[in-house]
């Protein structure tokens, strides 16, 4: 098809247009891409995939369904991509994790322009539609803090990115938790 790729540490995804999910690359890393390839483009970025084992230790990314992109020096520090995997060992979502900068891991500071001003910024409703547009669907789905804080999903099918954000508890702020890239749903 011959779709540009979009690096996210070093192209800003928002200033490019008519992007999808299908062009975005994390440290190398896009959808589809085998356990085994991503492992391996994960260690030439200084990263590697961990899942976790008894008590929260950190091992190599061989069989879970979902594994974290960490610092190849601190596996056990903030992790703020995750990667899930489908039966067959492909990446089928990229999840971005939006944390306070003391949290912050190895892989969102490196993203660049207005994408990394949205994960890293004060939200904002307007913020949100003046960078992905009018989302497609909205959804309430339970919260971090259970069903009584609901997390709303703004999602983006033709695109492949939900966007959630919370309730910040005690508060009438609101706060991105995850950017999700999955498989775009192309309408028929």
């Amino acid at each position: 098809m011959g779709q540009r790729e979009i690096e996210l540490t070093k192209t800003d995804l928002l200033s490019v247009e008519d992007w999808d999910s299908t062009q975005v690359r994390v440290c190398g890393l896009r959808l589809g891409m085998s356990r085994r390839d991503a492992n391996l483009v994960a260690g030439k970025a200084a990263l590697q995939l961990v899942q976790y084992g008894i008590q929260y230790w950190p091992l190599p990314c061989t069989d879970a369904h979902e594994c974290d992109v960490a610092d190849l020096r601190r596996p056990w520090y903030a992790e703020d991509v995750s990667l899930r995997f489908d039966e067959s060992g492909e990446i089928s979502t990229i999840v971005i994790e939006v944390r306070p900068p003391e949290l912050r891991g190895a892989v969102v500071p490196r993203f660049k322009g207005r994408l990394y001003q949205f994960l890293t910024g004060l939200y904002s409703e307007d913020s949100r539609l003046d960078l992905f547009g009018r989302e497609a669907t909205q959804q309430q789905v339970r919260g971090r803090c259970g069903d009584k804080y609901k997390d709303t999903n703004y999602v983006y099918p033709s695109r492949g990115v939900t966007i959630t954000v919370s309730p910040v508890v005690g508060t009438h702020k609101v706060e991105v938790v995850y950017v999700s890239f999955y498989p775009p749903i192309l309408s028929l």
